[in-house]
């Protein structure tokens, strides 16, 4: 077994963990927990020692079940509601007219050190397209030829509080984090090929207290936001507006509707679901 590597999508709900490895060249998937975040609410770390003991509980169990094995890498995924994108377009001439490593490697660094803002710490530079000659767009222009390149990004920025307490707490615990991603990044990879976004289409990734959103058309990203409601909302909307308590609300939620109410006195009435639509999207 090699190459162990260990995911934690921290959400304000829950910290949902997979390990998975490569044994001869097959992915394989060692170990998946859900445990319910402590010492966290809406993006800020109240309470650091409840959160690092949430960590510690969850690597407990990836040792009980691993047993001599342990992570080589940690990755984190993460959806803040402070969450600042910015996009920056930087350009360099070209010397030899053809465009090589440290050509790319400049304008990324450059755009690094723009991207700096205070009481905030960029954790993903992520290319939107590489311009050359003001009118070819690229994936990939290394090796190309050309006398001015582009480079046009998107700086995903947290603030600086929140980095350094997940930063504290992993190495409480005993892990040293890799790559910190946001949720909508992974999220728009995973779900959207190439022809969705070439064909226009709006990512929505709904969490607890907040959804965040991604555009893209032609096959690259227009942009990218946070809307500071949630799943938590619309359970709030239906216990209000069907005079329910918040149990009854998530449940109904959670199954789309499709449900009895759980209480034996209404067990029997079916939902009205044009009523629970009208809440929903009021």
């Amino acid at each position: 077994m090699k190459d162990i590597k260990a995911v934690f999508d921290i959400g304000n709900d829950s910290i949902k963990t997979v390990v998975f490895a490569k044994d001869d060249d097959q992915d394989l998937i060692l170990f998946k927990h859900i445990e319910n975040t402590k010492g966290m609410r809406k993006g800020k770390i109240l309470d650091s020692e409840q959160f690092t003991e949430t960590l510690g509980k969850i690597v407990e169990k990836i040792v009980q079940k691993l047993g001599g094995d342990f992570i080589d890498e940690v990755f984190i995924g993460i959806s803040h509601p402070e969450t600042i994108v910015r996009r920056i377009s930087e350009q360099k001439r070209i010397m030899d007219n053809e465009i090589r490593e440290n050509d790319v490697d400049h304008l990324s660094r450059v755009v690094a050190d723009v991207a700096l803002q205070t009481n905030y710490e960029t954790i993903k530079i992520l290319p939107v397209a590489w311009i050359i000659d003001d009118n070819k767009r690229e994936k990939d222009p290394i090796g190309l030829k050309g006398k001015r390149l582009e480079l046009i990004a998107d700086a995903f920025m947290i603030p600086k509080s929140f980095y350094n307490s997940i930063i504290e707490a992993f190495d409480t615990i005993g892990l040293s984090i890799v790559d910190i991603i946001p949720n909508i990044i992974a999220s728009s990879e995973i779900v959207l090929d190439y022809d969705r976004k070439d064909l226009g289409t709006i990512l929505l990734d709904i969490g607890k207290n907040q959804t965040s959103y991604a555009i893209f058309e032609d096959g690259y990203c227009l942009g990218y936001g946070n809307i500071p409601l949630g799943g938590e909302d619309v359970t709030k909307d239906i216990s209000i507006g069907m005079q329910i308590d918040i149990k009854e609300a998530e449940e109904i939620k959670t199954i789309n509707g499709l449900s009895m109410l759980a209480s034996d006195k209404k067990s029997k009435e079916t939902l009205d679901l044009h009523f629970l639509t009208d809440i929903i999207g009021a």
